[in-house]
């Protein structure tokens, strides 16, 4: 049997290996939690170096940590603010009665929902260019409203081990596995590929996604 790398095994293993590379890249920025947005701005910019076969690994990843640090370490504080906030608001809207209960539990998940799309967005956009922060936030909601269809396609992707773990709960350690080595890295990847021509055309051409 042939592994090397110009036969098809030889490249598909090749590409697990890489994914794992990235993982783990992507689990060591995270671990200083403060860090994790730019550690999540390096993976998408380290698999969209990957799916245009330009630089390594390594390189990439620490180039998209680097580069975007500040705005991805702010974005990301940010949005821990926000569900904090949203907890609190939670634990605070039990005291209330039920009405109001429900109604307040019910803009609270509007917001959560608004907040999972804007996060789905903002630092794929953000490792593609050089961005304002007030405009890379109001530019990664007007993305997500105009390409709504893509945006629940990387919804899906990135609910996946979710619902795995729904329809597969026997599975948990296995499923909890497969994420931890390259799970994560491989659903970067495929939202790079999701948002490819989108994100070609408005950079290279038109680039206000209201219009």
């Amino acid at each position: 049997m042939n592994f090397s790398n110009e036969s098809r095994l030889g490249q598909i293993l090749e590409k697990v290996l890489d994914l794992c590379k990235m993982n783990l890249l992507w689990l060591l920025g995270c671990l200083p939690i403060v860090t994790a947005g730019a550690s999540i701005t390096a993976l998408f910019y380290t698999a969209n170096c990957y799916r245009q076969g330009e630089g390594s690994v390594a390189k990439n990843f620490w180039n998209g940590f680097k580069n975007n640090f500040f705005q991805a370490t702010v974005i990301w504080l940010l949005i821990l603010l926000a569900m904090a906030g949203a907890l609190a608001s939670a634990v605070i809207l039990m005291g209330f009665p039920e009405v109001i209960q429900k109604f307040g539990l019910g803009i609270l998940a509007a917001i959560l929902v608004l907040l999972l799309i804007f996060t789905s967005m903002v630092f794929p956009l953000l490792s593609r260019n050089r961005w304002k922060l007030a405009t890379l936030a109001s530019d990664s909601l007007l993305f997500a409203i105009a390409f709504l269809p893509k945006t629940l396609k990387v919804l899906g992707v990135e609910l996946l081990p979710i619902a795995l773990l729904l329809l597969l709960p026997r599975g948990l350690l296995f499923i909890m596995l497969l994420w931890g080595i390259l799970g994560v890295a491989w659903q970067a990847y495929v939202i790079c590929g999701i948002w490819d021509s989108t994100f070609a055309m408005w950079i290279h051409g038109d680039n206000d996604p209201k219009r």
